[in-house]
């Protein structure tokens, strides 16, 4: 067994209605109609080829140059908002966190340096959007993994409390989130404001179908995929960060067919899903409750993390440690981000974050056979 990171949580629904989208087709329709009866009211969803495309667009909907961005965020952002035409201007984390820091945010928006804030929700964990909403500047919710989630209406005093609908203009991500497709994207945009291109007309790149030939042979065999194929590589002790440095490319244009088939079929489960993401989290929850060589950001308290579970070591040193031992034990982590907007001194916060963080699979394909497995090798931590 080797419990691995990108494991979509599908079954037999998404297998066969994917291979159905080759020959029929309708699956955008039903998604965008679901989608606008889950929406508050005055917000259209658009559906794309990548959250980074609707990225691109919502920096052009809302006509600004200058955007404020997490220290530590994916380079698929900021793909998006260079696609997009935006000048990206790098904010600190806080400490130990992946929010921005709010003093140096503050003091970068009233120096008239930036024209609007991208609000990150890293792993799934939320940004401070009272806080955001707070500056007067217009917010681009990036609410990739949070397809579908609400979070307690009394936690943050903001218009929604559905994720995506919590700022200015916003985007979701099918790309092994909350909820997993072939790539694909939601753009919302509040009604009234700026009118959607023709993005219609461009051709989708690359092709999603061997992608969906990918991600089905994983779905079937998951932790029993053989370690020989990609994704089961050991942790390195040095290099890893550079190794990812390059961007993505973008996949622009509309979202297919067969994209919308595997969104929609998984947005039909996704209470499902997400429950199993939240007892998921529970469970690693508990543990470093009791291990003091190990402790969650900041940012998860009360929140739920989908996909993967951000975890930090004492000291940069431990990491290797760690994930070596996970990885002996048959669970993969993955490499956090590389740092890409700035040197030491201008984002100290998010480099020391960077240093020290493990990343857990947490994602709804684990049932409680491979959350066992994960808990006992971070008791075995705990205890050694």
């Amino acid at each position: 067994m080797h419990i691995r990171i990108n494991i979509p949580a599908w079954g037999a629904t998404e297998l066969a209605r994917g291979a159905l989208s080759f020959v029929r087709g309708g699956y955008t329709d039903a998604l965008t109609q679901e989608l606008q009866a889950f929406a508050p009211a005055g917000w259209t969803p658009h559906l794309l080829a990548s959250a980074r495309y609707g990225l691109a667009l919502a920096v052009e909907s809302l006509r600004v140059k200058r955007v404020a961005v997490p220290g530590y965020v994916c380079p698929a952002v900021l793909t998006g908002l260079r696609a997009g035409g935006a000048e990206i201007v790098a904010v600190d984390c806080a400490p130990s966190s992946f929010r921005f820091d709010a003093e140096k945010l503050t003091a970068t928006v009233r120096a008239g340096q930036v024209d609007a804030i991208l609000a990150a929700n890293t792993y799934g964990l939320d940004q401070d959007f009272p806080f955001l909403n707070s500056l007067g500047l217009p917010v681009i919710e990036d609410a990739a993994y949070q397809a579908g989630y609400e979070v307690p209406s009394s936690k943050f005093q903001v218009p929604s409390s559905k994720c995506g609908f919590r700022g200015n203009v916003s985007v979701w991500s099918f790309n092994f989130k909350a909820l997993t497709g072939v790539g694909g994207g939601i753009l919302w945009v509040a009604d009234g404001g700026w009118q959607m291109a023709d993005y219609k007309a461009q051709p989708l790149t690359p092709n999603p179908q061997p992608l969906f030939a990918n991600y089905a042979v994983r779905a079937v065999f998951r932790e029993y995929l053989p370690k020989m194929l990609g994704g089961a590589a050991p942790p390195s002790v040095a290099g890893e960060r550079e190794a990812r440095a390059v961007l993505q490319e973008m996949n622009a244009g509309a979202m297919s067919e067969l994209q919308a088939a595997l969104a929609l079929t998984q947005w039909r489960r996704r209470a499902k899903l997400m429950a199993r993401q939240r007892e998921n989290t529970r469970i690693l929850s508990t543990v470093l409750t009791r291990q003091a060589a190990l402790a969650p950001v900041n940012d998860t308290a009360g929140q739920t993390t989908v996909h993967l579970f951000p975890v930090l070591c004492r000291t940069p040193e431990a990491v290797y440690r760690v994930r070596r031992a996970l990885y002996e034990n048959g669970v993969q982590t993955e490499t956090p981000y590389p740092i890409l907007l700035g040197g030491r001194d201008e984002l100290p916060n998010a480099y020391n974050l960077a240093a020290r963080l493990v990343l857990i699979p947490c994602h709804a394909s684990l049932g409680e056979k491979q959350m066992d497995r994960i808990y006992k090798v971070l008791q075995d931590l705990r205890d050694s």
